[in-house]
């Protein structure tokens, strides 16, 4: 006999209400962690969409322990991958909807592929609008997460573009990630940007940063990028920029 059986029988209602207090219990933070492994052994057993969509709700609540907090959530993850195909539906308009997507991607990546993460996160990208608080906090999500998928040319592609984007948050979350590719373009990205009138001392800075962290190699960009480094910075024989 199966947990769901033990707890809650066959009938549809009965299997309805059982998901919902499932999912109540899941984002409770003040619960016992017992009950809530219990409550995800419980919907990964029904199996169902309702029962997935509940599942994803546990990632949207941090408890007061990170030890506890990391094991419920990878918990969660495991059940998604052992349910396969039935989740990628239930992902998809989690990762389109909530800023907490670091788990279900990392679900959605090892059920569908990098192909299919990545233009889950485009066509996130691609609906949301600009704006402030939880739908900032997405967008700011999704273009971290492409830094996860360089490999893929519409990834690399959409956070070039991201580098011009109007938020600050976002331009640095762009540059910083594209840092993760030894693409030939990086180099030419940072110093357009470094270049650029319009842009901000904040983010001139950070890419100035981290030119001298990843130890990049500007040397094709030596004449251009000599006058734009502040005092504290040079640029050494390598044409890597150096602290003083």
């Amino acid at each position: 006999m199966g947990l769901f059986d033990f707890l809650g029988g066959n009938s549809e209602k009965r299997r309805e209400k059982t998901i919902s207090k499932a999912g109540q219990r899941l984002r409770n933070p003040h619960g016992q962690t017992q009950e809530r492994v219990r409550y995800i052994e419980v919907l990964r057993d029904i199996g169902s969409p309702e029962a997935v969509k509940a599942l994803l709700g546990r990632f949207t609540m941090r408890t007061p322990g990170s030890i506890v907090d990391e094991d419920e959530k990878r918990a969660v993850y495991e059940a998604l991958l052992n349910l396969g195909g039935i989740c990628e539906e239930p992902i998809v308009e989690f990762i389109h909807s909530d800023p907490n997507i670091y788990w279900p991607l990392r679900a959605l990546t090892e059920i569908g592929g990098d192909a299919k993460a990545v233009e889950v996160l485009l066509s996130g990208l691609d609906a949301s609008e600009h704006g402030y608080n939880v739908d900032m906090d997405r967008r700011e999500q999704l273009v971290s997460n492409l830094r996860e998928y360089l490999s893929i040319d519409a990834a690399f592609e959409r956070l070039m573009q991201m580098t011009r984007d109007e938020s600050v948050e976002i331009r640095i979350l762009a540059v910083d990630g594209l840092t993760d590719s030894d693409d030939t373009r990086v180099p030419e990205v940072m110093m357009v940007r470094l270049e650029a009138e319009e842009e901000t001392q904040r983010v001139k800075s950070t890419i100035v940063d981290i030119m001298a962290d990843r130890h990049l190699d500007m040397s094709r960009f030596r004449a251009r990028l000599t006058p734009q480094l502040p005092e504290e910075f040079f640029l050494d024989g390598t044409g890597r920029v150096q602290r003083r």
